[in-house]
């Protein structure tokens, strides 16, 4: 999509929001975490939409959405029997974002009875602290919003959200940039068909001037990427591609996909050997993707030029939020 921008000067590392232009339409999205303690996520929202708010909200066809773990628990949300959920903090603190729900007009894209967002490790117990809001002629642009028990992270309690929105058929679109899966190339294969097209290169004419020499550096480039989309793969587009996952993290992950929607079907039989099956799943894939994220940190770092070092000591001296830059190992 071409014409999006991420929002700048939010007074809080537990929010980021980009803005899409599609046409007459602006959609605002913001991904907030909530902390449990207090409401500074919402109020840096707040005064962010308040100072903001003709460039977001100046005409009836523009949209706001709101989503992540705003640690609130409500009846408004939360199934009414979970009575241990609604103490008198809770249900003063969900006030204050019903609050600010009630200011911008949002309103719950996801019901009460389309699933839970939470499992606490401990007591097993599930909640919603998760909500997807919307303001209230939005509504009609959500073609699915839908909890995915299956496709659980590893190292978390919360269950991922899929929304998927119908934007304008107008607007731009822009092409992946292709890539090339050098990983699983044959190499041998490659230098093979390399050899017989330089064979085919008649290379024995004098270059004498400046004109020769790029005629002859485009065929040997052209003879380069001829053999490179003969013999190499290339990379599918990726989304939510990391420069740290690899094809066996890939493959990992499909197998314990399969395990949990095993553990979903047997959740009422606690002795089913998909149980022990999963935290064994999950314990050596959290293993290998530790261990891809830190050789591609450190592979980066001793390939790292000037530029690359002022970088990484962004990574590191950045403070550290729920939503904010993704945490690098130690160095």
């Amino acid at each position: 999509m071409a014409n999006w921008e991420p929002l700048e000067q939010i007074s809080s590392n537990d929010i980021t929001a980009i803005c899409l232009k599609t046409g007459r339409h602006q959609i605002t999205i913001f991904n907030i975490y909530n902390d449990c303690n207090d409401n500074k996520a919402l109020e840096a929202l707040d005064f962010y939409l308040r100072k903001h708010s003709l460039q977001l909200t100046g005409s009836d066809e523009d949209h706001i959405i709101w989503a992540g773990d705003f640690n609130r628990h409500h009846p408004l949300w939360d199934d009414e029997t979970e009575t241990r959920l609604f103490t008198p903090r809770a249900l003063n603190d969900a006030n204050r974002l019903i609050e600010y729900m009630a200011d911008w007009e949002m309103e719950p894209v996801l019901m009460k009875e389309e699933g839970q967002m939470l499992q606490h490790k401990v007591t097993k117990n599930f909640s919603r602290p998760d909500l997807v809001l919307c303001t209230n002629h939005s509504r009609s642009l959500f073609i699915t919003c839908e909890v995915r028990e299956c496709e659980q992270p590893i190292h978390t309690d919360h269950f991922p959200i899929v929304s998927m929105l119908e934007l304008p058929s107008k607007i731009e679109q822009v092409s992946d940039d292709i890539s090339y899966n050098y990983r699983a190339a044959d190499w041998k294969d490659f230098n093979n068909k390399l050899k017989a097209l330089l064979n085919e290169w008649d290379c024995s004419i004098p270059i004498l001037n400046r004109g020769m020499l790029e005629d002859e550096v485009c065929k040997l480039t052209k003879i380069i990427q001829e053999t490179t989309q003969s013999c190499i793969k290339k990379n599918k587009p990726r989304p939510n591609a990391r420069r740290w996952w690899n094809s066996d993290l890939e493959s990992m992950c499909k197998q314990l996909k399969k395990i949990c929607a095993e553990v979903k079907k047997n959740r009422v039989l606690p002795d089913h050997p998909s149980h022990g099956q999963l935290k064994t799943a999950i314990a050596a894939f959290a293993e290998a993707m530790n261990k891809a994220k830190m050789e591609h940190w450190t592979e980066y770092l001793e390939n790292a030029m000037d530029k690359d070092i002022w970088t990484a000591n962004k990574y590191v001296s950045e403070p550290i939020a729920d939503s904010g830059k993704p945490r690098i190992p130690t160095l």
